[in-house]
């Protein structure tokens, strides 16, 4: 795997975009990621963990590109990758 360049990196000061669906969603930085959101996350409350980290505006594009449980798993692991970075 080829290496990527320090200054083409996702940086966790840096806003995150990941395509879903022919979709794209903006993530904040994760360092920015709000506190409920892993609570959400952590009581299984799926659906208002991705309002928080979404925003209302994509969270409702969001339920317009996804067709039930399983898009919501795998947008997921769409932006799992982009959460810990």
């Amino acid at each position: 795997m080829p290496k990527v360049p320090e200054d083409h990196k996702t940086s966790s000061r840096e806003e995150s975009v990941v395509e879903f669906n022919n979709t794209r969603f903006t993530l904040p930085p994760a360092r920015e990621i709000p506190i409920q959101f892993l609570e959400y996350v952590d009581d299984e409350k799926i659906t208002k963990a991705l309002r928080v980290l979404l925003g209302d505006d994509q969270y409702e594009l969001l339920k317009e590109v996804t067709s039930g449980i399983s898009d919501l798993e795998d947008f997921f692991e769409a932006i799992a990758p982009k959460l810990t970075k």
